[in-house]
């Protein structure tokens, strides 16, 4: 699949698109934008958690075509095994030695046996990453494990890590995290803080897969809530003044189940041409066997976010 030379996903007219953009298994979606070209990197699952294969590329000019490109993260670091590779995140930092690019994936821990932070390092956006760390960088083992890290970069160019103990499968409350960063994203430079909690009906057990986005001057803090196999899960926000809080619910998902958009989530957004914005975000496909990558237009309504979804139905595509 994703780990094989690189080719195209499907073919596409550049003026309108039909989701889902990449129509395989792709889920946990996250993008940086290089020059003009976008990278997206997903999940492992499926078919690939038996491979060697650990961390999905695939790369596109136009939001609409993607080309599959090798392996990202081609060895794990000492401290992992093969099979879970989850929700890679990636952001660019200039340091005295040039460009770096940062990834931070979560890990099967052997010592453990819980999912785990990691973070790897390359001098290009498409890898290959390298890790030489001897121990994961977050594993909150007490509260079942460490998952779904998302760098935000503020305005101010100061890097937050957010992430997500792995609550729900021990039977845990799951709790949203907020850590400070170094300037090249690889130290930390504080202690940790919650942000919110699964405390509203339509979450279930379970918030996570957290992404942070700046409009007008306030954080939301997008997230996706309830079990990932059910269609009830969803994405909701919570609002802030600050980057630290507190944070304000919106009582309703913003991106949830509707026809054929089943249990969509685990969202990014980037910007597009004319200041667009765009969110790629996961939903199942009809027969609910894997998770393909849909986009849709973000706008706002009186600084409410409005998600444009759709499966299956021509749409403006991004650069027209």
């Amino acid at each position: 699949m994703a780990s094989a030379s690189s080719h195209t996903c499907r073919p596409h007219s550049t003026s309108t698109y039909s989701n889902p953009v990449i129509n395989q298994d792709f889920p946990d979606p996250n993008c940086i934008t290089v020059a003009d070209t976008f990278y997206v990197f997903a999940t492992n699952f499926g078919e690939l958690q038996a491979s060697d294969s650990h961390v999905q590329l695939a790369t596109t000019k136009d939001m609409v075509t993607f080309q599959l490109q090798p392996d990202a993260l081609p060895k794990l670091p000492s401290w992992a095994k093969t099979g879970r590779t989850w929700a890679p995140n990636v952001t660019h930092v200039h340091t005295t030695d040039g460009s770096l690019f940062v990834l931070y994936f979560v890990a099967w821990d052997t010592q453990s046996d819980r999912q785990a932070i990691g973070v790897a390092t390359s001098k290009n956006p498409e890898g290959p990453y390298q890790s030489h760390h001897p121990a994961p960088v977050i594993l909150q083992a007490d509260q079942g494990g460490s998952i779904d890290p998302s760098v935000f970069t503020d305005s101010n160019g100061k890097q937050w890590l957010l992430f997500k103990n792995d609550g729900n499968p021990v039977d845990q409350p799951t709790y949203i995290y907020l850590r400070p960063l170094s300037s090249d994203a690889l130290q930390f430079a504080g202690g940790e803080q919650v942000l919110i909690q699964n405390d509203q009906h339509w979450e279930g057990k379970v918030v996570e897969a957290p992404f942070m986005w700046k409009h007008a001057g306030r954080y939301y803090l997008f997230y996706s809530g309830n079990g990932y196999t059910s269609p009830e899960y969803a994405v909701g926000y919570a609002v802030a003044d600050h980057i630290t809080g507190p944070f304000n619910k919106h009582p309703e998902p913003v991106l949830k189940s509707d026809g054929a958009v089943i249990g969509p989530g685990a969202c990014c957004i980037v910007r597009g041409p004319n200041d667009t914005e765009w969110m790629l975000y996961h939903s199942w496909n009809q027969d609910r066997t894997y998770r393909a990558m849909s986009i849709a237009e973000l706008t706002w309504h009186e600084d409410k976010p409005v998600v444009h979804a759709s499966w299956g139905k021509p749409q403006h595509a991004p650069f027209l």
